[in-house]
């Protein structure tokens, strides 16, 4: 009987040690440092595997030697990349200063290759920060112009600015907040469906507000949008739907409605414009717009045969 009691305790913390998440690669926004105010996360494999979308994107063939081009010069094929984020930290949109910015890639990569490839044209000094090996890459005929770069396993190559590359690596190591801790771009990020095809994520600072308010004329009536916070933008795929999904966040729930009745009026606006019976009157039609507090969502759910129809409707017409 001991026996058999020791049997179902062990099956017992088996099962239930099953149902716990294994321990694996991190999300890549985890590696994000929280100095950046701008992600944008594209899944490339999915992309340029996917016949629906290559066709909308690609229908003339000039992204295909694009993607060729790449491959030829990093040593990366860009379909066996599951996903890349790009990070940055930008103040003003006028003023858009790049000097911090890095990428996190994650896919099927050959080391090897990559740094033969990056020894092409360029200097390449191996160095070392927070026990990782770093790669200082400098250009022969741009010597001023260094960016470095980190395998931090067989499956994910960093790369960027040094300053934003070292953050990321302290951020992997837990030295640094992720831009997870940001509330507002966490809770975007979260309501988004990981499996996206392209997420863009951004903080609005002060000067980005001031920017907008600046560029907008008076007769827009569209100064809610630089009472913004924070910015989301999803693009999911399942079968053949398309799912858009715009989420904003307002400073407060007042100007989430101001921005709500923008939306609505310029959605109403544009309906009395565009071609009857068009694919963007569809759209226009079947756009949803919600506000809960102070947050607005915009969202579409289509098809890629639908925006196939809208770029050949969009190439029809007089230039």
């Amino acid at each position: 009987m001991k026996k058999i009691t020791l049997v179902l305790a062990f099956l017992l913390i088996a099962g239930c040690c099953a149902l716990l998440p294994l321990g694996g690669a991190k999300d890549e926004i985890e590696l994000v440092p929280k100095t950046a105010n701008i992600v944008v996360i594209l899944r490339p494999s999915a992309l340029i595997n996917d016949s629906d979308f290559s066709s909308i994107y690609d229908s003339n063939g000039g992204m295909t030697s694009q993607i060729t081009k790449f491959e030829d010069t990093s040593g990366i094929d860009p379909a066996k990349i599951d996903r890349v984020v790009f990070f940055s930290s930008i103040n003003s949109f006028q003023h858009a200063d790049f000097s911090y910015g890095a990428f996190i890639m994650r896919g099927t990569m050959d080391k090897d290759k990559i740094l033969t490839n990056m020894r092409t044209d360029n200097s390449v000094t191996e160095t070392s920060y927070g026990g990782q090996t770093l790669y200082e890459l400098t250009p022969n005929d741009e010597t001023e112009n260094k960016s470095y770069y980190c395998f931090l396993d067989a499956n994910t190559l960093l790369g960027g600015t040094k300053k934003a590359v070292q953050d990321s690596i302290d951020t992997n190591a837990g030295k640094m907040n992720s831009v997870k801790t940001r509330q507002n771009l966490s809770s975007i990020y979260d309501s988004f469906d990981k499996n996206s095809l392209a997420i863009l994520l951004m903080d609005i600072s002060s000067g980005m507000k001031n920017d907008i308010s600046g560029s907008i004329p008076e007769q827009l009536n569209a100064t809610s949008l630089s009472h913004m916070n924070s910015l989301g933008i999803s693009v999911a795929r399942e079968a053949s739907d398309i799912n858009f999904t715009v989420m904003m966040v307002a400073e407060n729930a007042h100007s989430a409605s101001d921005l709500s009745t923008f939306f609505g009026n310029t959605a109403s606006l544009l309906k009395g414009v565009v071609k009857s019976g068009s694919t963007e009157e569809t759209f226009l039609n079947d756009l949803n717009i919600k506000k809960k507090g102070d947050t607005v969502t915009l969202s579409l759910l289509t098809t890629s045969y639908d925006f196939q129809n809208l770029r050949d409707e969009m190439q029809q017409q007089p230039q």
